[in-house]
C-alpha cells in the first residue's frame, strides 16, 4: 500500500493563541464539550488546557486514510502533558468518535506508543501497543487501510498491524491533552492523505529489470 499527500504539510505557522479553526476554517471541533487546539509557540500546535479533538475537514477524505506529526513540544509527555495522539476517521458530533495513535499518560500512566479506540466521552479501547516512549522530533505516523491499522514512527512499524471495523468514516485529526497555557508547543507539520494500492517496486525489484532490459547479460 501506498500513501497519498492530500493536506499538508500544515507547520501551524498562525498567530499565537489563536484556536485552530480561526486560524484556518478547515479544522473543525470534534465533540461538542471540548475546547479547540490552539496555535502555540508558533509555529507549532497546543493546548490552552483541558482536552482537545480537532478533524479536518479541508478534503474529500477517502476512508483508507493516514495522519502524522512531528513531536515538537519542549516538555514531553509526562503526568501534565497527558495525552498526544494523530487521528484517523475522526467523526463529528457531540462526542469524541475516533482511531488515534500516539502516547497517553492520562489515561494509561506511560508514556509509550499505543494506537487507541475512542468510542465517545473518555471511552477508549487499547488496540496495540509499543515497546518505545514518545520523544522529541519523533514523527508519528498512523494509517487505516479497510479494518487494518498500522502506527509508525521515524518510519518504523511500532504498534499494529491491528483489526477494528467500529468506524468506517471520519477525517483525520488530532487529539491532545495539557494542564499549561498555550504557550506550549506540542507539535507540528501536520500532514495527511490516502492510502491507496500500489506505489512504487521493493528496490529488488529494480534490480531484476534492468537486468533483463540490458543486452549484454
Amino acid at each position: 500500500m501506498a500513501q497519498t499527500l492530500l493536506d499538508g504539510p500544515d507547520s501551524f505557522n498562525g498567530t499565537n493563541g489563536d484556536t485552530l479553526n480561526t486560524y484556518n476554517a478547515k479544522w473543525v471541533d470534534a465533540g461538542g464539550s471540548l475546547p479547540q487546539c490552539k496555535i502555540a509557540g508558533s509555529p507549532g500546535f497546543g493546548t490552552g488546557g483541558g482536552q482537545n479533538a480537532i478533524r479536518n475537514t479541508g478534503q474529500t477524505w477517502t476512508n483508507n486514510q493516514w495522519a502524522e506529526a512531528k513531536v515538537d513540544g519542549t516538555n514531553l509527555i509526562d503526568s501534565t502533558w497527558g495525552i498526544w495522539m494523530i487521528c484517523v476517521r475522526v467523526q463529528g458530533g457531540v462526542d469524541f468518535k475516533a482511531y488515534c495513535g500516539g502516547a497517553n499518560y492520562y489515561h494509561d500512566g506511560n508514556n509509550t506508543y499505543r494506537i487507541t479506540r475512542y468510542d465517545f466521552s473518555g471511552v477508549r479501547t487499547v488496540l496495540a501497543t509499543g515497546t518505545h516512549a514518545m520523544a522529541l522530533n519523533d514523527v508519528v505516523n498512523l494509517e487505516i487501510d479497510g479494518t487494518t491499522l498500522t502506527l509508525r514512527v521515524n518510519g518504523s512499524i511500532e504498534a499494529g498491524p491491528v483489526t477494528d471495523s467500529t468506524f468506517a468514516t471520519g477525517n483525520p485529526g488530532l487529539h491532545i491533552q495539557y494542564g499549561g497555557t498555550s504557550t506550549n508547543r506540542l507539535g507540528g507539520t501536520w500532514k495527511a492523505g490516502s492510502v491507496t494500492a500500489g506505489g512504487e517496486p521493493p528496490p529488488e525489484q529494480y534490480a531484476k529489470v534492468l537486468i533483463k532490459a540490458s543486452p549484454n547479460v
